[in-house]
Order: structure tokens, then C-alpha cells, then sequence
């Protein structure tokens, strides 16, 4: 089957990083992928590694933040649709020139591969991975229940990458067309520790937060946790990796600064890789208010070092509290101070989430779980034409 997807952007975020690794595993079982996106960027170059023919049409989301004036935003999304409804001839002349039989939209954000594939009269995919206004404050531009009702009636089969957003985004309410498609998620095998590589957790907390720096991500969280840590002598350091939002970022380091403990707290920026940080860590703090999957948590995982997560969204998902990882409520400093003092003074239990969480996370987001997975998705979804 010939196939293509299309992203909403084309750098390599997150959801990018699902769509390689599906493109991979359906080329590799005799599919013929392609893939279209709005413009040019580190993606296709990953594209072009793999040989996945790919197209710049320069398309249009349908979601804005959500602090935009209501009317702004209504006239916004015209000029949008307008904009995408001149570029559908070229990318159907691309589509057809490509011979797709079944479209794959990545993400929510986007509409341009609804239109191509009703346009077509072939089957849709559309593939969720974000809440969007929860984790990044964004609104559609036709309202959500409009353009959700057209996601669900438009597409063959709609993918969602976590059982907390599936029930977000169908308000709890029976779907013939939807499913969970958990991502896997790759680790490198020589990244992967014994507990025994791990700094020694009774040697002091060597704390890591990975994640782009934003109020949704929950670094402050994390940052007073390690405030009053070391202010009560116990002995952490704080690593915090990702790529850095000004205002936010200064808000951290005035309150970092008020208690003189900057050598204990360090920003890293964004790192292409990440895995040695894994491995100066014995804990791993994932804060975010509204993870829609976790992929940060599921790496720890798979790596063995334990995680402390708040309890929501695709994190509560992830870790079964106090088998595979520890968690707190967002926004309550006290209850993260807790887990890690827990981590600190109880050896056993740090070596115990370490060993189960590895094992769990190995066998729940392999490879061979997702491709099976994949592929029935595929077949599924042309079913239903």
C-alpha cells in the first residue's frame, strides 16, 4: 500500500520522532511511504536517511494560542482555510503522482490531510498526540467541538497516543473508530545501565528534568523542591535540559538566585543527545501539569533510572505509583520533597523502581508491540471504506 503522512512540522520533536519510526516500520513491511509537510527543516533530512520520499506544501495549522482575541483568531482561520484550499490542487497532483491510498495526519493540529484525503476519496489516519489546549494553550480555530466532530467523521480511524487523551478528546463517549496506539520508544542499547552504574543515591540526589523549559513543563516544581533540600542538608544537584523560553527561564533563575544555591541548579539548553545526562542521574523529575504521553518518563525508564512523576495526564498513565515510579499531585512542592527524600534514605526502594520500572517499560513500549500494533491500525483503517 502506498501511504503518506503528513506533519505539522518539520523539525524533530516528539511526534516527528513517532513519525520516522513509523515510516521505518511500514517501508520495512512492504509498504510505500511518503510524507508532506509545511516546510523545510531537520526532519527531512531524516526522511532522506531512510529514503521515504517526501514534499514541501506550505500548508497551514488550524489551532492558535489561545490568548489571541476571539475575532482575531475567527478571521485568522479563514485566511487559513483560503490558504490551504488554493495549495490542495498541488498536493493532490503530488498525492496522485505518489499513488497514496490511505493518508496519515500527525497530530491534531493540522486539517490539510482531512481535505486531501476527502478530496481523493481515500481513507484518513488522523494520529493525536497532544491535548492542545491543556499542554500548549492552543485553540482551534473553528472551535473544538466542530473541528473534533470533523476528525472523528473525516477519518477512517483516529490514533491517540495515550488513554488520557482519547478520553479527552471524546469526553468519555463510546467511538467505533478510535484506539490507543502507545509509541515505542527506542533507547540505545550501550545508554541502558545496571543499578550499579547509577551514582550512588546515598552519596546525594543527582536530580535531571528534561523537557523544554515552559510553565506547563513544571521546572519550578522541581527548582523549589531542590531549594529546600539542600537548605534542610540533604545533598542534591539539579540538571535541567531543553530548550529555553526567555521570561520563564528568568523567572527560574530570580528564584534560584534568591537563595544563593545557583552551583546546585544548573540549565544545560537543548541537547541532541541526551542519554549521558541519563547517566550522571539517579532520578529523573517529570513535573509537566499535562504530559500527553511521557516519552522523557518511558526513556528513564527503559534507561533504569527511577522517575518521580506528577500525577496526571500520560505520566499517571505511564508509572504505577510506587512499582515503576513514584508520584505527586502537580504544584504540591511538599509531596515532591517526599518522594525524593524517599529515594534518598530507602536504598532498597530506589534499586526496586529502578529494576521493575526497566522491565516493565521494555516490554510495554517494544518495538515489536508497536509495529503489530501499527500495521493492524493500517489494515483497519481501510477497512472501514
Amino acid at each position: 500500500m502506498n501511504i503518506c503522512f503528513i506533519s505539522h512540522k518539520s523539525d524533530l520533536g516528539g511526534a516527528e520522532r513517532v513519525l520516522l519510526e513509523c515510516c521505518s516500520i511500514l517501508k520495512s513491511t512492504g509498504h510505500r511511504v511518503y510524507c508532506m509537510m509545511h516546510k523545510y527543516g531537520p526532519l527531512r533530512g531524516e526522511l532522506d536517511k531512510l529514503e521515504i520520499p517526501n514534499s514541501i506544501i506550505p500548508f497551514k495549522s488550524w489551532m492558535s494560542g489561545t490568548r489571541k482575541a476571539f475575532l482575531y483568531k475567527k478571521q485568522r482561520g479563514v485566511r487559513r482555510l483560503i490558504r490551504n484550499l488554493m495549495l490542495l490542487p498541488f498536493a493532490v497532483h503530488k498525492l496522485g503522482k505518489w499513488k497514496c491510498e490511505l493518508i496519515i495526519s500527525n497530530t491534531c493540529t493540522i486539517y490539510f490531510g482531512l481535505l486531501c484525503a476527502k478530496f481523493l476519496k481515500i481513507p484518513h489516519i488522523q494520529y493525536i498526540h497532544e491535548y492542545g489546549k491543556l499542554d500548549h494553550g492552543l485553540d482551534f480555530d473553528w472551535g473544538a467541538n466542530f473541528s473534533k466532530k470533523l476528525m472523528m467523521e473525516w477519518s477512517s480511524l483516529v490514533l491517540f497516543n495515550n488513554q488520557t487523551v482519547l478520553e479527552y478528546f471524546t469526553s468519555n463517549k463510546t467511538c467505533s473508530n478510535v484506539t490507543v496506539l502507545e509509541p515505542y520508544v527506542d533507547v540505545p542499547s550501550d545508554a541502558v545501565l545496571d543499578y550499579k552504574e547509577l551514582p550512588d543515591i546515598e552519596a546525594g540526589l543527582r536530580v535531571l528534568m528534561l523537557g523544554q523549559i515552559r510553565k506547563s513543563k513544571g521546572q519550578k516544581d522541581g527548582i523549589e523542591a531542590a531549594i529546600k533540600l539542600h537548605t534542610n542538608g540533604i545533598p542534591i544537584e539539579l540538571n535541567i535540559v531543553g530548550s529555553e523560553r526567555g521570561e520563564y527561564k528568568r523567572e527560574l533563575e530570580k528564584e534560584i538566585e534568591k537563595y544563593d544555591v545557583g552551583l546546585n541548579i544548573k540549565f544545560h539548553g537543548w541537547k541532541k543527545n541526551i542519554y549521558s545526562y541519563f547517566g550522571n542521574s539517579n532520578v529523573v523529575l517529570v513535573c509537566s501539569r499535562n504530559e500527553a504521553f511521557g516519552r522523557v518518563t518511558v526513556e528513564a525508564m527503559k534507561v533504569g533510572v527511577p522517575v518521580v512523576g506528577a500525577n496526571s495526564g500520560g505520566t499517571r498513565a505511564i508509572i504505577r505509583d510506587g512499582e515503576t515510579g513514584l508520584l505527586y499531585n502537580p504544584g504540591d512542592v511538599q509531596a515532591l520533597i517526599d518522594c525524593l527524600k524517599r529515594l534518598y534514605r530507602e536504598k532498597d526502594l530506589h534499586y526496586r523502581l529502578s529494576t521493575t520500572a526497566k522491565r516493565y517499560a521494555t516490554i510495554r513500549f517494544s518495538k515489536e508491540r508497536f509495529a503489530n500494533e501499527l500495521v493492524s491500525a493500517v489494515s483497519k483503517a481501510t477497512q472501514f471504506v
